[in-house]
């Protein structure tokens, strides 16, 4: 790992249903260079460059927020964690915090869809079981349809780059009809105005997430993991 020490913060990030009602918060970490500056789009990666045992750390620490959001404040709306190959692994492998996730009824995990390669189906419906999952970033890099038909994602995430190419022509519309049968619903990314918005008008599309809204920093502070 090529910096032993990252700062970062919890943030919720909104989507909200066309109709403009907060349907969900996607709580994400963001990090910060050592002297606390925002990563550029090019340099946020820096959670792919953590150890397991680091993201596991992050993860739980999420999944406290969580929890504490859930039990401490009337009318959260559904709040999504992202998980990754190494964390997916953990998860099936550790029953004790499979039995925290069973009961957050307002929980969902989301996978990103180039994370769906190198996990089997028969893993994510084994993790289904335990909370629902969403699958995110669906149409960047390489589309893999079959996950997305296979049943075991409640809701999928349109990429914002996918959605900012191709968003205002009839190929976007098709992929849009053709996930509506195997999904509970579609989360368009990357809404940034209102042109963007009103792209979706037309579109049956359940929740939007982006610029337009936004995020709220979880108010304990910078941490710090090492």
């Amino acid at each position: 790992m090529p910096n032993p020490e990252y700062d970062y913060q919890f943030v919720l990030e909104p989507i909200y249903t066309p109709g403009n009602t907060l349907f969900a918060y996607e709580l994400l970490t963001k990090f910060t260079t050592p002297g606390k500056f925002p990563f550029t789009p090019q340099q946020d990666n820096t959670f792919f460059q953590l150890t397991q045992a680091q993201k596991i750390t992050l993860f739980e620490q999420q999944l406290h927020i969580a929890l504490k959001l859930s039990s401490q404040q009337r009318g959260v709306p559904l709040i999504s964690l992202n998980v990754d190959k190494d964390l997916i692994d953990y998860l099936l492998s550790n029953n004790a915090i499979l039995s925290v996730l069973k009961p957050l009824r307002g929980l969902r995990l989301e996978v990103a869809e180039t994370f769906t390669f190198s996990t089997s189906s028969a893993e994510l419906t084994q993790l289904a079981h335990y909370c629902p999952l969403w699958l995110d970033d669906f149409g960047a890099g390489n589309t893999n349809l079959t996950v997305a038909f296979d049943g075991n994602f409640e809701y999928i995430k349109i990429d914002k780059s996918f959605f900012w190419k191709y968003g205002s022509g009839n190929a976007f519309r098709d992929v849009i009809t053709h996930l509506h049968p195997h999904c509970a619903g579609i989360i368009v990314e990357g809404i940034e105005n209102e042109a963007h918005r009103k792209i979706t008008e037309s579109l049956h599309i359940g929740g939007l997430q982006g610029r337009m809204w936004p995020s709220t920093p979880i108010t304990n502070g910078l941490n710090s993991v090492h």
